[in-house]
């Protein structure tokens, strides 16, 4: 069977999602992920869809651990120094998210809630302008889906500090876990 993928970025999904939503022909269907189904509905006053009523799920289609990653300008080597560093020079770093009230985002200001650190946040429209953006250095760190920055780490662009999962992942496995 073909099919046609479309990406459409804005609004936290809000936009496709609604338009998914909207369709008649019972062919369009969509890849919902915590933030279009379970975040946006919190954090927005209205939405354009109702996630449980206007979607029937098919199938889970992937768990995507969090990395926190660093720039290899930033001289910690894992979590604890990377919150030293931090606090060290508060409103000095900056990190990246996929945008507002993406998952990445939510992690690394729980982190900075948790730690006590403030640090720039700066979103997003999507994680590839992001991902740019942390491997030429115009961003500190990011809490980011594995999968998208994995090969980064491997090549040695960017430096895990941490994974965001409850167990260490096979792909990393001296990696400890927060």
């Amino acid at each position: 069977q073909s099919v046609f993928v479309e990406n459409k970025p804005g609004a936290s999904g809000n936009i496709a999602m609604a338009e998914v939503a909207r369709a008649d022909d019972q062919h369009t269907i969509i890849l919902g992920h915590i933030g279009t189904l379970a975040v946006n509905p919190y954090m927005y006053d209205k939405i354009p869809y109702d996630p449980n009523k206007d979607f029937k799920p098919v199938s889970l289609l992937a768990k995507v651990p969090s990395l926190y990653v660093v720039h290899p300008d930033v001289p910690a080597k894992n979590l604890t120094e990377f919150i030293a560093y931090a606090k060290s020079k508060p409103g000095k770093l900056s990190y990246g998210s996929a945008g507002n009230g993406s998952a990445g985002h939510l992690a690394f200001e729980y982190l900075k809630m948790t730690a006590d650190v403030f640090m720039l946040h700066v979103p997003y429209r999507g994680t590839g302008p992001m991902v740019t953006d942390l491997l030429s250095g115009r961003l500190d760190a990011s809490a980011i889906g594995a999968a998208a920055i994995i090969p980064f780490i491997k090549a040695g662009k960017v430096r895990c500090i941490a994974t965001g999962s409850a167990k260490r992942l096979p792909q990393l496995p001296d990696m400890p876990t927060v």
